[in-house]
């Protein structure tokens, strides 16, 4: 069973420190946010390759690979 990606119940910093680490969550204003799952170095590795072979397509034109 998947978890909620929201809790709408209000939660406390002392709450959250004694939840296990089974999920990554975040607590903004009191409300629990599911965190999505730290990206693998496999998949930074895949990425980091694909943005190499891209590159040189995108110089010198008005599209460039980047993040805002």
């Amino acid at each position: 069973m998947s978890a909620p990606s929201r809790d709408t119940k209000r939660h406390t910093w002392a709450e959250y420190q004694t939840w296990n680490d089974e999920h990554r969550w975040e607590i903004i204003a009191g409300t629990a946010y599911l965190m999505s799952p730290a990206p693998t170095w496999r998949h930074q590795g895949m990425l980091r390759q694909l943005l190499r072979q891209m590159e040189p397509f995108f110089q010198g034109k008005k599209c460039q690979i980047g993040f805002s």
